[in-house]
């Protein structure tokens, strides 16, 4: 699910000499389904630690094994922590207006935002220096920038990660070599993002015939943002492939500006890049530009195309690496659609370490997750499906019910069981 955090601050590309470092421990990776466990926030003034806010938190759930197990906190220490309502407006006062600097830390603030506008009926506004996508700047050629990998490169102890203050002191200890790596090497990292930035003159057609028919034939299209399900070179790929023309900037000859996230855009203001408001100004103005989220741009795309086949499913559990639980939950469903017309169009996606999709043709109608420290379902609404079942018991777990997913009531592989009509109905027949 998404949420719309309009008043998000601005991820910086700089080495500010006065910020606060904060990390957070939670029961899982979803800032809707899960919940904060432990906070800390380390306020620094130059290289200097002037002070620190630490505190556990209290779930309304209990923590699982495998939780305990990672980060050592225990329901016996959360039984007398104070809860999210007592921690939040001390949290708030602590970081003030500094820059926030984290590792990737739009998880950390993600979970933070939504907890201060539930709480305390305000955003979480503070610009931050994420130190993990500095890591990808300035070293391309690691697999992986986790803070054990840049602990082992940088022969930084490790022992007692998963725990706040530990992650705190980690990340600031990285925070100060990246700055004398790029002060050293006379860096700028503002240059090195524009560096890595596809252009539309790049992209060209890869296909020999483009039909008359095709959505976007001789279509302007614009992308703003971070997308979800593809990078936007692949995005951009596609429109050209289907006869579309990729643009870098919104013109009058634009007509579709297509939005991603936008965390990572240094020209948001009030919730909206300068792409998004141009387009909006020539809207008004009565030109021909749509201005559309990412998954009205993959209807478009589905119109009149199927997508590319995928690999036999029992290849893509391997390529995926997907754990036995999950395949549990894919056989399951398959199970539910196999009599289906429409089985051939069943796929599966992994989307990061967040959730598994499962597709019918390219349009996700499932997303789940089901790991040791976590498990959810949630289901893809469109417009007029949702209509239809704002009362459906099944979907009474979802609050924002203008989502395109939304959350359903099962909390284990054998309630899967209660979806099965659902799914068969609305996307299978």
């Amino acid at each position: 699910m998404l949420h719309m955090r309009d008043s998000k601050g601005h991820s910086l590309l700089t080495f500010p000499n006065d910020y606060t470092v904060v990390d957070i421990e939670t029961t899982g990776l979803s800032p809707e389904y899960d919940e904060i466990i432990e906070i800390c926030a380390f306020k620094y003034r130059g290289s200097e630690l002037v002070n620190k806010y630490s505190t556990l938190v209290k779930p309304e759930r209990e923590v699982n094994d495998f939780i305990t197990q990672l980060t050592g906190i225990t329901n016996n220490m959360l039984a007398s922590a104070p809860s999210a309502a007592d921690v939040m407006q001390p949290l708030y006062d602590f970081i003030g207006s500094d820059v926030i600097v984290g590792h990737n830390v739009n998880f950390d603030i993600n979970f933070l935002y939504d907890y201060c506008t539930s709480i305390l009926s305000k955003p979480l506004s503070n610009d931050f220096v994420d130190t993990m996508r500095i890591a990808r700047l300035l070293h391309k050629e690691n697999k992986h920038n986790r803070l054990s990998d840049l602990a082992t490169q940088y022969n930084l102890s490790y022992e007692g990660a998963h725990r706040a203050g530990f992650d705190c002191a980690l990340t600031n200890s990285i925070y100060e070599i990246f700055k004398r790596e790029c002060a050293d090497g006379a860096i700028e990292l503002n240059t090195l993002a524009k560096h890595s930035q596809v252009k539309a003159a790049d992209i060209s057609a890869a296909v020999s015939e483009i039909p008359a028919d095709s959505p976007l034939l001789d279509k302007v299209v614009v992308f703003t943002g971070t997308l979800e399900k593809m990078l936007r070179k692949d995005a951009m790929q596609l429109v050209a492939n289907m006869g579309g023309i990729n643009g870098d900037n919104v013109t009058k000859k634009t007509n579709y500006l297509v939005l991603g996230n936008n965390d990572y855009c240094t020209t948001i203001k009030n919730g909206k890049s300068g792409k998004q408001k141009k387009a909006e100004e020539y809207k008004l103005k009565g030109y021909d530009i749509e201005v559309i989220p990412e998954s009205v741009f993959y209807d478009i795309v589905n119109i009149s195309y199927a997508p590319a086949p995928q690999a036999p499913i029992s290849q893509l559990y391997k390529d995926f690496s997907l754990s036995d639980r999950e395949v549990e939950v894919i056989e399951i469903v398959k199970s539910f659609i196999s009599s289906s017309e429409l089985y051939s169009d069943f796929g599966i996606a992994r989307r990061s370490d967040n959730y598994i999709s499962l597709l019918c043709g390219e349009n996700d109608f499932m997303r789940f997750k089901a790991s040791p420290r976590a498990f959810w379902v949630s289901l893809r609404l469109p417009f007029a499906l949702a209509d239809k079942n704002r009362d459906n018991p099944l979907f009474a777990a979802q609050i924002n019910k203008n989502q395109f997913h939304w959350k359903s009531s099962i909390a284990s592989v054998d309630e899967l069981e209660k979806i099965k009509d659902f799914i068969v109905a609305s996307y299978f027949k």
